[in-house]
């Protein structure tokens, strides 16, 4: 029986107000069937909602009395659920409440009682079946809940004026009259005798009618045992019942023995075993003759060719009937259920079997056993596809299957939770397909330029969309949640580059770029250097809806000087967009040009300096050729009567390295060796005196600007001054070397950066 139907019945009494409506069920909420032995009651799940229930009826004495679990067990009521959640009732016809006429005809009024917001409301149950199959001389009904069997009378119905049908009616369960009795006997051959008041007390129930006498007890009493029939368990009662007057004594056999023992499983099915000859209620094995089994789904015999058209396997040999069910076969559904955040099903069928054997004479025994068989969780991992094509510009994702018991809760879409009406709001399409075998599919439609959809520009004007979605679905009716997740992405080449053009102009690099789809994400650069305002201020920059302009004149920060003779200064500009999250380049362009040399110093990166000498710089002018640097060994890289290049390392012809502040300081000067008369002593010369001093200055920090200062000595003593400014990104450490005077000589530093 399923409990949870019950819980929280029992309190239902106890609120009930003095004041109970009276109704009848509406059109599809209640069913009734007679069925052989039993009354068969439905109740739509539907109709009952969350609310609490119960069953009354009112005994002889015309006090009400509720049917909860102790009770329903004892007094005859089965009360489960269908394999859809519905209420199913099953009442014996033995049951405390019915009224029977001759054990042909049987009535019973019930009151099912609901407690819905507005108030309690009682619906009337009346129902009178009529006896479809004789009754056999014993007849034995393995419930869910209780073992009932009754037997034949043969004897009168009463004894010096004693009625043996009822000696109390006044409450439920019946109580006889203190002349009967209940033997039970246990294994070690002891024997307990209980009259059938202690009997009632005890969660038994016993009476007499007017053709049979019937005992009826829950599962697990004290008196039962369980037995090993053909390596099958069975719980097994060994009982009598007597009556004794002075002159006749009726005793009736009570033994009752019911299957316990699990089913088996394999992948595929279901396998309910019961002994073939249930040898504690069968005695006489000489001459017994069994009918062969017969079985039933849902509480209903079913005929041979249903037994086959379903799948089902019926058998028996010499020791075991088997009933064999392939899961998922016709009769069962699947229940959901989800553990420990993953979904899966089990498959639930309730089976009936009955029995039917002779002995001698007209000793036939009819045996009823119900097993409602629920197979172990399986666990089914939802699945998502990716049914995205990029050209559509839209996610399109399955999740599946599910049965129609689980919905949609909500989505998680890149960490902002939306309701499926809220997600429809937005333009997210989410749309629920029933498969051929009854399952569902969920599709969700996401565009892929929601805000929401990761965007990625990747190398080739490919752009990668992801969708981070969560979906937490809810089982019903446990409402029982689990949560799916998905990262899905999507490649498409859907970036318009930015084209370029470039010119060389006078002593300047033009470059002109008409903008791409994607510009407004990206960063433009010079070399490595973002084009920022205070950059911006050495070059001439031009925006318009469509064109991107600038103008780098030479020499300017961020230029690349890729060649230097004394007729050409090869230049070259490099431009660049990058991502503004990841600063991966994007796209590129570089704009190449070739200028005359003339006055210029370049300070670059490596540390080299870079520099002319100009005769025209002084008057009169002077031999350019007989230019040098500190070190009289260091002489011009090219030179001519006029100019003389130099190129200046940073570690040789004399170059001195020193900390100005946060600036690390690369100095050398460029000298003119003057022809004197005489030699010794230097006293008339026509050469003007020159020193053009080289300095650059390179921070310690990383990608920051440089200057270089030019300092021309005039004959005259007047100065002239030329500035060239670079960035340098410090890529390796400084190399200090510290040496220690042993007098009161200053430490001398050597710095090499």
């Amino acid at each position: 029986m399923n409990s949870l139907l019950l819980t929280g019945v029992a309190l239902l009494w106890a609120i009930l107000p003095s004041a109970v409506m009276s109704a009848t069920f509406p059109a599809g909420a209640s069913q009734m069937e007679c069925r052989p032995r039993v009354f068969w009651i439905w109740i739509s799940k539907d109709f009952l909602g969350s609310n609490q229930w119960q069953i009354q009826a009112t005994d002889d004495s015309g006090r009400p009395y509720m049917f909860m679990d102790a009770v329903a067990s004892q007094c005859g009521f089965t009360i489960t659920s269908d394999l859809d959640e519905h209420l199913e009732i099953r009442m014996s016809y033995f049951a405390c409440p019915v009224q029977s006429s001759d054990d042909s005809r049987f009535n019973v009024s019930l009151q099912f009682l609901v407690s819905f917001p507005s108030g309690v409301v009682s619906y009337d149950i009346a129902m009178n079946c009529l006896l479809s199959v004789p009754w056999s001389p014993r007849e034995m009904v393995c419930e869910e809940n209780y073992v009932e069997v009754s037997v034949t009378r043969i004897v009168p119905r009463t004894f010096d004026g004693e009625n043996l049908l009822l000696g109390s009616q006044s409450s439920w369960p019946v109580v006889l009259t203190q002349d009967w009795y209940i033997d039970f006997q246990f294994r070690n051959g002891t024997v307990l005798t209980v009259n059938s008041t202690a009997a009632v007390k005890m969660g038994y129930e016993v009476r007499t009618t007017t053709t049979r006498v019937m005992l009826r007890s829950p599962y697990n009493t004290p008196q039962s045992q369980i037995t090993l029939v053909q390596e099958l368990p069975l719980e097994v009662t060994i009982s009598t019942m007597s009556y004794k007057q002075p002159w006749v004594i009726l005793i009736v056999d009570t033994t009752t023995a019911c299957p316990v023992g699990p089913p088996f499983f394999t992948p595929t099915s279901l396998t309910w075993l019961t002994p073939a000859v249930l040898q504690p209620i069968v005695l006489d094995l000489k001459n017994y003759n069994d009918n062969g089994p017969t079985m039933g789904v849902n509480g209903k015999l079913i005929s041979a060719k249903t037994v086959q058209q379903n799948g089902y396997q019926l058998s028996m040999n010499a020791t075991a009937v088997g009933i064999t069910v392939p899961i998922g076969a016709p009769g069962g559904t699947f229940k959901s259920d989800i553990q420990n955040n993953t979904y899966g099903t089990a498959y639930t069928i309730h089976l009936l079997l009955e029995r039917i054997w002779s002995g001698l004479r007209s000793d036939v025994t009819r045996y009823i056993a119900y097993k409602s068989i629920t197979t172990p969780f399986q666990p089914h991992p939802l699945f998502i596809i990716d049914y995205t094509i990029p050209e559509l510009q839209y996610f399109n994702i399955c999740l599946g299957n599910f049965p129609p018991d689980v919905s949609v809760s909500t989505l998680n879409i890149h960490g902002q939770i939306w309701t499926p009406d809220k997600a429809a709001d937005r333009g997210f399409q989410l749309t629920t397909v029933t498969n051929s075998n009854g399952t569902s599919s969920i599709f969700l439609l996401v565009p892929f330029p929601d805000p929401l959809v990761e965007k990625t520009v990747l190398p080739g004007y490919e752009r990668e969309y992801k969708l981070y979605v969560t979906v937490t679905l809810v089982l019903a009716p446990s409402n029982k949640t689990i949560t799916i997740t998905a990262v899905v992405p999507a490649k498409l080449q859907d970036i318009i580059p930015p084209v370029y053009k470039g010119i060389c102009g006078v002593n300047r690099l033009i470059m002109d770029m008409t903008f791409g789809s994607m510009d407004l994400y990206w960063l433009p650069y010079i070399r490595d250097l973002p084009l920022t305002e205070e950059l911006s201020r050495s070059y001439i920059v031009a925006v318009n809806s469509s064109v991107f302009h600038l103008e780098v004149p030479v020499p300017a920060i961020g230029l690349v000087y890729e060649e230097v003779t004394l007729k050409t200064t090869a230049v070259r500009l490099d431009f660049s967009l990058k991502d503004n999250k990841t600063l991966e380049t994007m796209s590129s362009f570089s704009v190449a040009c070739k200028f005359p040399t003339g006055r210029m110093l370049a300070c670059l990166p490596n540390g080299t300096m870079i520099a002319t000498a100009l005769s025209e710089d002084v008057l009169p002018e002077l031999d350019a050729r007989r230019t040098r640097l500190r070190d009289p060994d260091c002489l011009p890289t090219e030179a001519n009567s006029s100019m003389a290049l130099f190129h200046i390392s940073s570690h040789t012809c004399a170059t001195t390295r020193m900390f100005d502040g946060m600036y690390l300081v690369n100095e050398n000067a460029i000298l003119f060796d003057r022809e004197v008369i005489p030699v010794e002593k230097p006293v008339i010369s026509r050469d003007p005196e020159y020193k053009l001093t080289i300095r650059c200055r390179y921070p310690v920090s990383q990608t920051k600007r440089v200057y270089g200062k030019k300092r021309v000595i005039l004959q005259r003593g007047a100065q002239v001054e030329r500035q060239a400014s670079l960035r340098k990104v410090a890529r390796h450490a400084l190399n200090l070397q510290l040496t220690l005077a042993k007098d009161q000589t200053c430490l001398k530093f050597d710095k090499r950066p």
